[in-house]
């Protein structure tokens, strides 16, 4: 923070509206640091490590270099602790960005990154990123389903799953940004990556009847190796005319990739039959995919001024997307050998689109008002051939209208709105589409479906944002509306105590099979507010408020169904500021959630959350820092009250108080839990992941702070305009 004079947050526009000044709809959230001139020549940085019980450990490490246009920065991040805990011990702002189940389970990580960026005198800005990572995680899983409707009604399902994955990465991109002329500008982005995982999975998973009974279980164990190569090149060059308003820009883009994933599953079933005596069936399995994927798009971009202010746009773009994949499974035979064809999991496909666009559209631009309308006309051709044991083919094509149109509005000195309209189509992925089975789970079977449709999807959006710097008070308010025309989604037939057939496939009692259908009537909105403004001597004031409904439709049991559902919340956050020695703040949120349907048997859901945290520094170098959070859902019937305190005591030292030492307790009241409750329409689900529970640290944190000679650049001058980030 001491080293950023400004901060621009900006919706910075794509590469193409960049280079022809034609708004084409495209919007990135961006944030623009600018840097003190005096910091423009130094080297800054951290450096934490940790260990504690249980031999947890962090390292952490960024080394930041500065020397005019020129900048890298070197990170390094380690550890084997949870998030929360991860949290504790860095601070509010944890930067702990990987996992190799997210936030779930429990993982050793690391990633080691350097990032360069330079510029070589006014024609060219050049960039490149390296970064290497790795995890290795467990994760134990109790999930408890409660059916409340279909066939399934009363029944429930329960599943235990023991897993590892050990995953290794690396990635290296760049982007060069050169100025061939004063008019003329080429972009380039290429980028690598790689990555090799490995799996053991351990899944044992029972249903029973109302009555407590057991229909069936399965134990499956299964072990994989899976990797990938991928290799993109994106280009994009544009030219402006003398003529304001004048251009032409192109734009390639290609990209390949190689991936491979070879798996062997042991699995047993107990069915019970219609004596009652129970009917075990054990096989093993192989299976081996192997998918290559190869894609090229090209489009020109044409720009004209029609009268002052107006700009007229014509654009073309052709797409080709290859993808090949094969999957072969072989069941183990009398010789210890997978030598049995498995037919319902073999399947050689090989998929190709090919996407011809023509896009025209009006720009009118004024001071304060920018209209932009078109229209795209998409003809799209997709041909699928899968052979093996379930062969077919697949020829269609479809041509779809896509209207869009945006306008922004600036209101007042500093507030703006905007509107946006547009029609996008999403076509079916080879998974979607093959016709394969997947019974891995025996109880939770999945397959593809040939007949699936591309989906349209009918997107408006509309916002409003303000903000007074001198006031230090800002809001923003943004809204959008989503329609879904053939959307894809999940048609799922349940068995109840008896063995069901289906497309096939014969369930066991109390299975399910899943698989993909197109169905209309989806739609997802919501509407998003946040205001902040000092609030006297306490502080800051931040209020942010959400609330959203989805209108989901389902085929269950061959019967469509309607699940829609209304959820929102609001939170209020207090915090501290001027202060030397005190940092407070406290944050409340209030959320809910009801089921809308008229046939829906789910309660609504309330939920509360109190979080506080405090660091405060009385002198001679004496830190304190404490968290509690306290939350409570009565939705959850298993301790619907649940709190979380994490405690650190430590001392600053050296000259500005660079380095600090500090023992942190984090999960003080040992009541850290990894538990999850939903309830929806069709039933009522717990879940349950291994947590890492009271955990003592002691880090040592390091402030690398060395200023350069020299003071850079004048003042006024940024690293970079907005529109380059």
């Amino acid at each position: 923070a001491a080293a950023i004079r400004e901060i621009q947050v900006y919706d910075r526009a794509s590469d193409q509206e960049e280079l022809t000044g034609f708004d084409d709809g495209e919007r990135q959230q961006t944030i623009n640091l600018i840097t003190r001139p005096e910091r423009r020549t130094s080297t800054f940085g951290d450096v934490l490590l940790a260990g504690g019980t249980g031999r947890h450990f962090v390292a952490d490490g960024t080394i930041n270099r500065f020397n005019g246009d020129r900048r890298a920065t070197a990170q390094l991040q380690s550890d084997n602790l949870d998030f929360r805990t991860s949290a504790a011990l860095r601070g509010e702002n944890g930067r702990r960005q990987f996992g190799a189940f997210g936030f779930q389970g429990l993982s050793q990580n690391g990633f080691a990154s350097v990032n360069v960026n330079d510029i070589w005198g006014d024609w060219a800005e050049v960039s490149a990123s390296y970064r290497l990572s790795g995890s290795d995680g467990s994760r134990d899983r109790l999930l408890t389903r409660e059916y409340l409707a279909t066939e399934a009604i009363g029944q429930r399902y329960d599943e235990d799953t023991d897993a590892s994955r050990f995953e290794r990465g690396q990635s290296l991109s760049g982007r060069a940004e050169v100025t061939l002329s004063e008019r003329t500008e080429l972009r380039i982005s290429p980028r690598l990556s790689w990555e090799a995982n490995s799996t053991e999975d351990l899944l044992q998973a029972g249903t029973r009847d109302p009555a407590d009974v057991l229909l069936s279980q399965t134990r499956t164990a299964s072990t994989g190796e899976s990797g990938g190569l991928g290799a993109n090149l994106e280009a994009t060059a544009g030219h402006k005319f003398e003529t304001e308003g004048r251009s032409i820009s192109a734009n390639v883009r290609m990209s390949t990739g190689q991936d491979a994933d070879d798996r062997e599953q042991q699995i047993e079933r107990l069915v019970r039959s219609l004596t009652g005596d129970p009917e075990v069936d054990a096989f093993g399995r192989q299976i081996d995919e192997d998918e290559s994927r190869r894609q090229f798009r090209a489009g020109l971009t044409v720009t004209e001024p029609l009268v002052e202010s107006l700009q007229v746009m014509l654009g073309y773009k052709t797409e080709v997307a290859v993808r090949d994949a094969d999957q072969v499974g072989l069941r183990l035979g009398d010789a210890g050998a997978y030598t049995i064809p498995d037919d319902a999991f073999t399947s050689f496909t090989d998929q190709r689109i090919v996407t011809h666009e023509g896009t025209a559209a009006l720009q009118r631009q004024g001071d304060r008002l920018t209209l932009t309308a078109g229209v795209g006309l998409e003809r799209e051709r997709i041909t699928f051939d899968q052979s093996g044991p379930r062969s077919f083919e697949i020829d269609r094509a479809t041509v779809t209208l896509q209207p869009y149109g945006r306008a922004q509005l600036k209101v007042g000195t500093a507030g703006q709105a905007s509107l946006f309209y547009s029609v996008s189509t999403n076509t079916p992925d080879a998974e979607q589409l093959r016709d394969v089975v997947d019974d891995s789970n025996p109880l939770r079977v999945t397959g593809g479906n040939p007949d699936l449709a591309t989906e349209r999807t009918h997107r408006i959006s509309l916002g409003y944002r303000t903000a007074d710097p001198a006031a230090g008070t800002s809001f923003s308010i943004n809204s959008s509306v989503q329609v879904e025309f053939d959307g894809v989604t999940q048609a799922t037939t349940f068995a109840g105590s008896d063995s069901t057939e289906v497309r096939g496939v014969l369930l066991a009692p109390g299975a399910q099979f899943s698989y993909p259908v197109n169905l209309g009537g989806g739609v997802n909105s919501f509407a998003f507010m946040s205001y902040a403004r000092p609030a006297g001597r306490i502080g800051n004031l931040n209020l942010f408020a959400n609330v959203a409904y989805s209108r989901s439709p389902a085929l269950r049991d061959e019967v469509q169904t309607l699940r829609e559902s209304l959820s929102g919340s609001a939170s209020v956050k207090l915090a501290t500021t001027g202060s030397e020695t005190l940092d407070l703040s406290a944050t409340y949120r209030l959320g809910g959630r009801v089921e809308l349907g008229s046939s829906s048997t789910a309660p609504a859901s309330v939920s509360q959350n109190v979080n506080t945290t405090a660091d405060w520094r009385p002198g001679r170098g004496l830190v304190t820092e404490g968290r509690f959070s306290i939350g409570y859902n009565p939705s959850q019937n298993r301790e619907p009250l649940s709190t979380r305190l994490d405690l650190g005591v430590g001392l600053t030292f050296l000259a500005d108080d660079r380095a600090k030492a500090l023992l942190v307790m984090s999960d003080v009241l040992g009541q850290n839990a990894s538990f999850d409750r939903s309830v929806t329409d069709l039933y009522i689900e717990n879940e349950e992941s291994l947590a890492l529970g009271r955990v003592v640290m002691l880090s040592l944190s390091y402030r690398i702070r060395q200023q350069g000679g020299g003071e850079g650049p004048p003042p006024g001058r940024t690293m970079r305009p907005p529109r380059r980030r």
